[in-house]
């Protein structure tokens, strides 16, 4: 297994970086820019909106755009890279130098970013939803626009660190001729990839920065749901007319939410499992159809993003 992965000579850089596409390669690269170019104009949109609108300048809508930010960035910045690679029938045709990986390490640390702020920015909105429906009294007194804007700067933050981290070694096999990022080169299989070979990275990056976020964001929506109905009665009582109002708005706006986070769940966490379990598994590792299913993951993970715009 070992002697397969090899680093890249020029002829073999050759070989599969000069073949022509495709045809499966063909139609899942146009599928791949046409979801860049919408989610490029779907989340600008947002943004845009935001911007233009006064009333739509409520600090939920600050957290959208945030997460909007964050799926366009993954437009800007991973999947330019991504639409390269499946040009290129899924073989990696940067860091052309022998011991060079530089773009693949780039890669793989703006995927952590902006990953870690599109679930961080569903946890700070989860949370939001929580504050406006359970207590919508007291929410305009403590989501204040200073606290909100410190959440976002903080999701960054935290998604900036686990970028960074990525760029770590963390298993401590790492070696000059076996590093923990690398671009390789399968003679058996002519395939070559960049990748970052590292189980407790990705063992702990998916039980800190994917699944405590996603049982954040379910407990928190359970409470809400189950408190939303009650208070609706509550407050309109109250106030038949302003008190039935505003609950109904937060609702709809807790619902549309709910679907996004429901749908981001049925996208990513799939992936993220087959990633680790790949890397503790050798045989899933180099099972073609099990690298054929993650990239039909990422397909859909970037759907997401689409439809998140």
């Amino acid at each position: 297994m070992a002697s397969n992965n090899t680093s890249t000579t020029a002829p073999e850089l050759e070989s599969v970086c000069s073949v022509a596409t495709q045809p499966v390669f063909i139609v899942y690269t146009v599928f791949l820019v046409l979801i860049m170019l919408a989610t490029l104009f779907g989340n600008a949109l947002v943004i845009t909106a935001v911007y233009l609108f006064h009333r739509l300048r409520r600090m939920t809508n600050f957290f959208i755009i945030s997460l909007a930010v964050s799926d366009l960035l993954v437009a800007l910045g991973h999947l330019p890279l991504r639409i390269d690679q499946s040009t290129h029938n899924m073989n990696w045709c940067f860091d052309k130098a022998d011991g060079v990986v530089t773009t693949c390490a780039y890669w793989i640390a703006v995927d952590t970013v902006f990953s870690s702020a599109s679930i961080c920015n569903l946890v700070v909105i989860s949370i939001d939803r929580f504050l406006a429906i359970t207590k919508p009294f007291e929410y305009r007194s403590r989501m204040t626009k200073r606290v909100g804007f410190s959440l976002i700067a903080f999701v960054w933050v935290y998604a900036m660190l686990w970028g960074v981290l990525s760029l770590v070694d963390w298993t401590g096999e790492s070696t000059p001729n076996n590093p923990h990022i690398s671009v390789t080169f399968k003679a058996d299989t002519q395939e070559r990839s960049c990748g970052k070979k590292d189980r407790v990275y990705y063992t702990t990056a998916m039980a800190v920065a994917l699944f405590l976020p996603l049982l954040i964001v379910i407990v928190t929506y359970s409470c809400v749901f189950r408190v939303a109905f009650t208070q609706a009665k509550a407050v309109a009582s109250l106030d038949p007319n302003k008190g039935k109002k505003h609950i109904l708005r937060e609702l709809k706006a807790t619902k549309t939410i709910a679907v996004v986070i429901g749908a981001f769940i049925v996208c990513w966490l799939p992936g993220f499992i087959m990633i680790v379990l790949s890397l503790w598994c050798e045989k899933l590792a180099s099972n073609r159809s099990w690298k054929t299913r993650i990239s039909h993951w990422r397909l859909e993970s970037f759907l997401c993003s689409f439809c998140r715009s």
